[in-house]
């Protein structure tokens, strides 16, 4: 094998791993902060995931529902 073909064999290798993940599609992630308890914000949430998955979403493999409440503490 010549050198140059090794090295060309070598670097196509070096780069596989980068193309591979470069073609995973992102999720997008949607943040909720709630302002009351967290019962309160989790029944604001309820109707929200039932139309997003409505649309066509999965939440955890088509998209990300991040939510967080601050307990009725806004200060």
């Amino acid at each position: 094998m010549k050198r140059r073909d090794f090295l060309g064999i070598l670097a196509t290798a070096a780069m596989w791993p980068r193309t591979a993940s470069a073609q995973q599609p992102r999720i997008p992630i949607v943040g909720f902060v709630g302002l009351a308890s967290p019962e309160i914000d989790n029944a604001q949430l309820v109707p929200f995931r039932k139309a997003i998955s409505g649309l066509g979403y999965v939440e955890g493999r088509s998209i990300i529902i991040e939510a967080h409440s601050t307990g009725g503490d806004v200060s």
